[in-house]
C-alpha cells in the first residue's frame, strides 16, 4: 500500500489534474490483453464495451486516481497507428500489453511494469509427443491424497489386527508388545498389498473379518491400478517432441517481426520465419501456420500463446516462458517529470504491491482445460470412498462380535466377577482358531471308547493275519521235510560211516 508521503504526493497532482477535461488513452485488440473493435471509442455513455487484462487495469488505475468516467475515453486503434498516435499527442498514455523492450525504452517513457511475459511455444497436440521421461511416473494412476489415505488405512489396520490378535495371548503370531505387534500387523497388510504370502498367521475370526473386506479392496484397486499405469508409462517415455526453446535447434519456427524475439530464437539454432503482428488477425494467421504443418513451431508472447491454447485443443504451450519481457504503461518521450506520469506510476506501484495484478492474470489467463491425448485420468479417493465404507463396515462388524462375545462370556456363572480384561482374553480365545484346536484336543468318553473298539477290531484283524502267516509257515516246512526225506532214500545202503548210513533226518 502508499506511504502517507506517496498519498500526499498523489493528492497535490489529483489536484493538477483535476482541471483536464478528459484523458485519451489508446488500446489495440490482441487477446486476451483487449478485446475491442478498431475505431471505436469507449466513453461513459457506452462503459463497458471494451475488455481484457488491459482494459481492467485502466479502470482500476483511473479508479485509484479519482477520476469520474467521465474524464478519461479509451479509444482502440490498429497497433501501429497507437504508437503514432501517442507520439502525435493524440493520446495521453497507452496500456495496451506494450512490451518494454530495448528500442521502445528509447522511444516511449515506460511507468511500473503490469505485467511480466516473454516467449512461449505453441506446438500441435499429437499423440506420442507428450513429455519427458518420468522416472516416478507409475504414482501417476492415483492422486496424492488416494495414497495417502491408502497409506493411512495400513496403518490404522496393521493397529486392528494387533489389538483383535492381543486377545488369544499367547496363541498369537503377533507379538504382545504394541511396537513389535503393530509392526507384525503392519507387515501383514503391506505383504497382501503385493500378493505376498503373510509371514504370520492371524488367529481371530474378528481379523479374519477385516482381512477378507480388505483383500477385496485390494483386489478393485490392483485391478484399477494396473489398468491405468502401463498406458501412463508408455505416454511418459522420451520422444522427439519439443519441450522447451533447446528443442528447437533446426526446426522451422514462426515469430513476429520484433528483432529481440528473432535473435532469441536465433541463439536456440531455430530456422525463424518472422512475421508482422500488427493486428490480432495476424496473430491467428501465424498460428494457422502451424496447424497446417508449415512451421513445426510458433513463439509469440505467453499470454496469447496461453490464451490459443486455451481455446484450442489441437494446439498446446510447452516448456516455460523465456526471452523475458515486461509490458508497460507507455508514455510520449520525455513525459517522466509530468503530473500524469507521476499519477499513473504512484498507483502502479500500489497496484502491484496490492497483488491487484496477479489476481488479475488468473482470471484473464486461466489455464488450459483441454487434455492431453497421451494424458490418463487419475483416480481421486472421492471416486473410491465406497471401498472405504465397505472396510469400515467390516470392522464396526468385528468389534460388535467382539462386544457380544465379551456379554456372553460374562454371563457364564464361571466367569462372574472377572475383569473387563479378562472377559477380553476369553472371549476373543472363544472366536479364535486356537479355541478350534482344543476342542480337537479335547475327546468325550464316548468318542474314547468309539475309538478304543476300534483299536481292539483292527487288533483281532491283526492277530488273524499273523495266525495265517504262521499256518503257511509250517506247512511249508513240512513239505520241505518230506521231500529230503525222500532225497535221502535214493541213496544206496552200505557199512557203518558210508554216506547215507549215519544221516539223522529227523
Amino acid at each position: 500500500m502508499m506511504t502517507f508521503r506517496a498519498k500526499e504526493i498523489l493528492f497535490c497532482i489529483l489536484v493538477a489534474l483535476s482541471y483536464v477535461t478528459a484523458y485519451n488513452i489508446g488500446v489495440s485488440p490482441w487477446d486476451p490483453m483487449v478485446a475491442c473493435d478498431v475505431g471505436e471509442v469507449e466513453t461513459n455513455l457506452n462503459d463497458g464495451i471494451f475488455s481484457g487484462y488491459s482494459v481492467d487495469i485502466i479502470h482500476e488505475l483511473t479508479r485509484k486516481i479519482g477520476w469520474a468516467r467521465s474524464q478519461y475515453n479509451i479509444t482502440c486503434f490498429e497497433w501501429d497507428d497507437m504508437l503514432q498516435a501517442l507520439e502525435d499527442g493524440q493520446l495521453d498514455f497507452l496500456i495496451s500489453g506494450i512490451s518494454i523492450t530495448s528500442s521502445d525504452a528509447l522511444r516511449f517513457s515506460f511507468t511500473q511494469p503490469e505485467y511480466l511475459s516473454g516467449l512461449r511455444i505453441l506446438v500441435r497436440n499429437e499423440p506420442g509427443k507428450a513429455q519427458a521421461s518420468r522416472p516416478f511416473a507409475f504414482f501417476d494412476p492415483f492422486e496424492l491424497t488416494l495414497w495417502l489415505v491408502f497409506l493411512g488405512t495400513t496403518l490404522v489396520l496393521a493397529n486392528i489386527y494387533w489389538f483383535f490378535e492381543l486377545s488369544v495371548g499367547k496363541e498369537s503370531e503377533v507379538h504382545m508388545k504394541y511396537l513389535m505387534g503393530f509392526l507384525d500387523g503392519w507387515f501383514y497388510v503391506l505383504g497382501g498389498l503385493v500378493g505376498e504370502d503373510p509371514f504370520i498367521e492371524i488367529r481371530t475370526y474378528m481379523s479374519r473379518v477385516v482381512q477378507f473386506t480388505y483383500k477385496f479392496m485390494i483386489t478393485i484397486l490392483v485391478a484399477t491400478y494396473t489398468g491405468s499405469v502401463a498406458g501412463i508409462i508408455a505416454a511418459s517415455q522420451p520422444d522427439a517432441g519439443i519441450t522447451g526453446p533447446a528443442g528447437l535447434a533446426g526446426l522451422t519456427v514462426a515469430t513476429s517481426d520484433l528483432q529481440d524475439n528473432i535473435d532469441a530464437l536465433q541463439n536456440y539454432g531455430a530456422n525463424v520465419k518472422a512475421y508482422s503482428w500488427g493486428t490480432n488477425e495476424n496473430g491467428y494467421a501465424i498460428v494457422q501456420l502451424l496447424k497446417d504443418g508449415k512451421v513445426d513451431a510458433v513463439a509469440l508472447d505467453q499470454p496469447f500463446i496461453d490464451y490459443v491454447a486455451a481455446n484450442d485443443c489441437s494446439l498446446k504451450a510447452v516448456g516455460t516462458t523465456f526471452n523475458l519481457q515486461n509490458y508497460g504503461p507507455a508514455f510520449r518521450n520525455g513525459s517522466s517529470s509530468t503530473p500524469l506520469y507521476d499519477a499513473v506510476n504512484l498507483v502502479m506501484i500500489d497496484m502491484q504491491i496490492s497483488g491487484f495484478f496477479e489476481a488479475l492474470a488468473a482470471k484473464h489467463f486461466p489455464d488450459s482445460s483441454c487434455s492431453n491425448p497421451d494424458e490418463i485420468e487419475k483416480f481421486t479417493f472421492l471416486q473410491m470412498y465406497g471401498l472405504w465404507i465397505i472396510l469400515a463396515g467390516a470392522v464396526f462388524l468385528s468389534f460388535f462380535m467382539l462386544g457380544v462375545g465379551i456379554l456372553y462370556q460374562r454371563r457364564k456363572s464361571e466367569n462372574h466377577g472377572k475383569s473387563l480384561w479378562e472377559l477380553f482374553h476369553i472371549a476373543g480365545f472363544a472366536m479364535s482358531e486356537a479355541a478350534d484346536e482344543d476342542e480337537d484336543d479335547d475327546e468325550s468318553p464316548g468318542k474314547a471308547e468309539a475309538d478304543a473298539g476300534t483299536d481292539t477290531e483292527q487288533a483281532a484283524r491283526n492277530l488273524a493275519a499273523e495266525e495265517k502267516i504262521v499256518r503257511s509257515l509250517e506247512n511249508r516246512v513240512d513239505r520241505l521235510h518230506e521231500m529230503v526225506s525222500q532225497l535221502v532214500a535214493t541213496f544206496p545202503a552200505g557199512p557203518r560211516g558210508e554216506m547215507g548210513s549215519d544221516i539223522d533226518i529227523s
